[in-house]
């Protein structure tokens, strides 16, 4: 086979793949609303929190503090943007996000829980 064909060949390939990148990036994929995907982040930072009082005996300062888990969301922000509020006494813990708007209401979520007894 000639050469040109093999060029060719690579750049249809090429193309196919940076269209696939493109598409996948770009958007096609589905959005997670931000209170569903506040509501993930605080499971998530809630088994990082569990993690930490099995590893440590005691519960971290900041949520900055934990420990990452492999292949999860590891941030600590609401699905607006802001740092979910953490608050402590003893091994009882409180989650908060304000919601959209910033102030408790109607897209407020809250998690509570203890890191001493089984998650439910």
């Amino acid at each position: 086979m000639p050469k040109s064909f093999y060029h060719r060949v690579s750049v249809v390939w090429l193309a196919i793949a940076v269209t696939a990148v493109l598409w996948l990036v770009g958007g096609c994929g589905e959005t997670i609303p931000p209170h569903d995907l506040t509501v993930t982040r605080m499971a998530v930072t809630e088994t990082r929190l569990r993690l930490y009082w099995t590893n440590n005996g005691k519960l971290p300062p900041k949520l900055s503090d934990l420990p990452q888990l492999a292949s999860r969301d590891n941030e600590t922000v609401d699905g607006w943007g802001r740092e979910i509020k953490y608050q402590f006494e003893g091994t009882k813990v409180i989650l908060t996000s304000p919601g959209e708007d910033g102030k408790s209401g109607a897209t407020s979520v809250i998690s509570k829980f203890d890191v001493s007894t089984e998650r439910k």
